[in-house]
């Protein structure tokens, strides 16, 4: 490269280094003011910014020479509309904020549509309302917000910490107004769960106070409570959120899964309604949670609940000494035999034996006025039986001779006026006169119906996981119909009087579908309808009409609903009955040969 090119080029390399450095000089001058407040006009021009200074015209310097003497006699308003006039606003404000004209300096700086500085000379002399406004003019919700919290406007003040996304400072907000549930929500939306639950603890204690009406709280709140507690805490507040809402049970159950049985047991024990049975249903038996569920209920004293948890689990020998402390002594008998133990401590006193009839003892009053045996067999031959068949007088046999348990009623005997039978001891008892035989069956007839009513009942789906007590506990409080053939047991919009439970005869179930009656299925003997509008009330929208001639066991509603409140037990099988039910019909599982839609 030639010599001149070098030189050119390093010429203007100078040349440009040189231009770099002036203006850097140039920009440097001042940076030590800058930033800072400005003096007052009339005072030392120390720490004032030299971009401050400005050249005025003879008719300027004479107008701030005239601020200058309005300044020294006091006069500053007059001083500083003089100084605005020359524009010279920065000085103005100055002068009228140092002199503690503080809203006539905000009144300047809003004219300018500068509303945050203004907020700013409020905040800063404590005029904390003034500066909420200039704030909320300027756009600036969290200034806003700090400011109403300084002037004591709470509510204003958690409004805009909302707006600002500050939560936490929304929420304490709230917290101070009392206003706790609002508060929980906050600390929430704050990422802060455990204030949060703290919050919607206190708020729950203040409502139970008070008597209100359940707190009432979203979906997604309800599903952090139910998880913050099955996490092994029990709050007693938070346990009573979630039984109000129907959601305590699955926590109880979860914590049970993950074997955390004390803190279950503190939940069971802190909420005031019996939860137990619901409980007892939701358990899963086939791990840990039902043999920690029973422990808890002995430890707690609910040995009844806790014999039949055991009894579920097929662990005979503790159901029966639950049953024992719950002084059930024919629950206690049964686990011990299904044990292999036939009797055990007080619980072979169960059933004390019953006097029989013709046995009497001196040392009882049962007895006394009991008949004693006839021998009324040779007696037999005086009856015409000529209208009964053979299994008849079987039958009839067996009613004088004690051995009602083989009875077995022909269809064939006919119906007579009832008689009275003597059955007092006579004193020669080869002179006794035995009434017609149809006279002393007829209790028996009866007596015979009923009992193939009750076959067909114990035979119904409905009594599948029952006890034969318990059947009998249902049986008592239904009432048998018939119907003939072809007329209506429950009709369309009909008010369902309970469960119906067939015992004889057939019935077909129809549907409207538009216009016309669909066929849908035909239930017979042992088969039941109507369970699930106990748990909805609702008109009927089936049609239910005998084929045949038949027999219903209406188990009454009202009479049903207190049966369960008493009895945990049959609640418990039946609602898991009802549910499982309620689910096949759900999801639609049918079979084809035998139609759900009916019931």
């Amino acid at each position: 490269m030639p010599v001149s090119i070098k030189i050119a080029i390093a010429l203007t390399i100078a040349v440009a280094c040189i231009f770099a450095a002036l203006w850097q000089i140039s920009n440097v001058r001042g940076v030590k003011s800058r930033g800072r407040r400005r003096a007052p006009a009339g005072s030392d021009s120390h720490g004032q910014r030299s971009s401050d200074t400005r050249k005025l015209s003879r008719l300027g310097r004479k107008l701030y020479n005239e601020a200058q003497k309005l300044l020294e006699q006091g006069k500053v308003p007059a001083a500083a509309t003089i100084l605005e006039q020359l524009s010279m606003q920065r000085e103005a404000i100055q002068v009228l904020e140092d002199h503690g004209f503080i809203h006539d300096a905000a009144k300047m700086l809003m004219r300018m549509q500068r509303h945050n500085r203004a907020g700013v000379i409020y905040a800063r002399h404590g005029l904390w309302e003034h500066a909420a406004q200039c704030f909320k003019m300027a756009n600036m919700p969290a200034e806003v917000a700090k400011c109403a919290r300084e002037f004591g406007d709470l509510a204003m003040a958690y409004e805009f910490f909302e707006k600002a996304q500050r939560y936490t400072d929304a929420a304490e907000c709230c917290e101070e107004l009392g206003d706790n549930l609002r508060g929980a929500r906050f600390f929430l939306l704050g990422s802060q769960s455990q204030r949060a639950m703290q919050a919607f603890a206190r708020a729950a204690a203040k409502n139970s106070n008070s008597n209100a009406k359940p707190l009432d709280l979203r979906t997604s709140e309800l599903q952090q409570i139910a998880a913050y507690l099955s996490e092994g805490r029990s709050d007693i507040n938070l346990a009573q959120i979630l039984k109000s809402h129907g959601r305590l049970v699955g926590v109880i159950v979860k914590q049970l899964e993950q074997g955390m049985s004390k803190q279950a047991a503190e939940l069971i024990k802190s909420v005031k309604a019996d939860i137990i049975p619901q409980v007892m249903s939701e358990i899963n038996y086939r791990d840990q949670s039902a043999h920690l569920l029973a422990e808890i209920l002995v430890a707690s004293g609910h040995h009844n609940y806790a014999g039949n948890v055991y009894e579920q689990l097929l662990v005979f020998d503790k159901a029966a000494v639950a049953f024992e402390k719950a002084n059930d002594m024919q629950r206690a008998q049964y686990c011990y035999e299904r044990h292999g133990v036939s009797g055990k401590g007080n619980a072979s006193r169960v059933m004390p034996e019953m006097p029989k009839i013709g046995t009497p003892k001196s040392n009882t009053n049962h007895t006394s006025a009991l008949p004693q045996p006839i021998n009324v067999r040779p007696a037999l031959a005086e009856f015409a039986l000529s209208d009964l068949t053979e299994d008849g007088r079987r039958s009839l046999e067996d009613v004088f001779t004690g051995k009602p348990e083989s009875l077995k009623v022909p269809e064939t005997i006919p119906a007579a006026p009832p008689q009275q039978l003597n059955l007092a001891p006579p004193a020669d008892p080869s002179q006794v006169q035995v009434p017609k035989p149809v006279a002393a069956l007829s209790p028996r007839i009866e007596a015979a119906r009923e009992d193939d009513g009750r076959s067909s009942f114990q035979k119904a789906s409905l009594c599948a996981e029952l006890s034969s007590e318990q059947t009998s506990a249902l049986w008592s409080i239904g009432f048998t119909l018939k119907f003939k053939a072809g007329e209506s047991i429950l009709n369309y919009n009909d008010d369902p009087r309970g469960i119906y439970v067939i015992l004889k005869g057939s019935v077909s179930c129809y549907r409207r579908i538009g216009d016309k009656e669909a066929y849908i299925d035909q239930m017979a003997a042992a088969d039941s309808f109507g369970e699930l509008w106990l748990l909805a009330d609702t008109p009927s929208a089936v049609h239910f009409v005998a084929v045949r001639d038949s027999e219903v066991r209406i188990v009454d509603r009202a009479a049903f609903l207190k049966l369960l409140d008493r009895d945990a037990p049959i609640a418990q099988r039946l609602y898991r009955r009802f549910a499982k039910r309620l689910l096949e019909k759900l999801l639609n599982h049918r079979d084809e040969s035998r139609n759900p839609l009916a019931s």
